[in-house]
């Protein structure tokens, strides 16, 4: 969601707020606002892909949490309603594919698979300034395109590890932060391009490696940039600074 689509959700949530309880008119408006978030549900869902599960069920899941998280929503309490339903809706999502992978045995030779690659992407997408490909890391490991595949589909630890390339605890991070002041306010104080970051990361919604293609940089460099701003962000929320 752009910005200006943002304000418009925040405006609507507002005139919401303000009409009674069971109000018909405040029914077409959560009706409207959830229309209008439907793209940022998708968005997050298909960041949770190779997890072995069908893509629509995740999109129920998102669709829902998304609901969820409008009717939950309070203004009072200051952070905006992205910083409130994206942790809503990524919350929704895991806790959904824990279920489902509690009731899936993994066998050992993929357990150990999971562990190799999780070592070998830090290193990868820094030598490779992209997130390495499923033929990246079988060369890397030693193993073949299809054992790769298989692993990332038994516990899609390839996109866990990522960078933070989901929506992941910078979000938690994103929501701590708005609670005391509006993240645009936070983010004027940023230098340019970390401020950029930020921009693309929490409010277009982008992964860390679309920032990267997006400005010619690592994706290394990217999560390294995004921790500092984060970092003076939660620095400059603190009561009394």
């Amino acid at each position: 969601m752009n910005p200006l689509e943002v304000e418009q959700v925040n405006k609507l949530l507002e005139k919401r707020a303000a009409l009674p309880h069971g109000d018909p008119a405040a029914e077409e408006l959560r009706a409207e606002i959830v229309t209008r978030c439907l793209g940022l549900a998708r968005n997050i869902a298909s960041r949770f892909r190779y997890r072995g599960e069908d893509p629509d069920d995740v999109l129920q899941v998102a669709s829902l949490a998304l609901i969820v998280a409008v009717d939950r929503f309070d203004s009072s309490r200051g952070s905006g309603f992205i910083a409130f339903a994206v942790p809503t809706i990524v919350g929704e999502i895991r806790h959904h594919l824990r279920d489902k992978r509690d009731l899936v045995r993994v066998p050992r030779h993929i357990h150990e698979l999971r562990a190799r690659i999780a070592q070998e992407v830090p290193a990868l997408a820094q030598s490779l300034g992209r997130t390495p490909s499923p033929q990246d890391l079988a060369t890397a490991v030693g193993t073949t395109v299809e054992d790769i595949t298989e692993a990332m589909h038994a516990g899609s630890i390839y996109h866990d590890a990522e960078l933070g390339d989901l929506v992941h605890d910078h979000d938690a991070d994103h929501l701590a932060i708005d609670q005391r002041m509006d993240l645009a306010e936070l983010v004027a104080i940023l230098p340019d391009r970390e401020k950029t970051i930020v921009r693309m990361r929490f409010l277009e919604e982008r992964t860390q490696s679309e920032i990267a293609h997006c400005l010619g940089i690592s994706q290394v460099h990217v999560s390294r940039l995004l921790a500092r701003a984060l970092e003076c962000l939660r620095e400059r929320a603190r009561p009394g600074v």
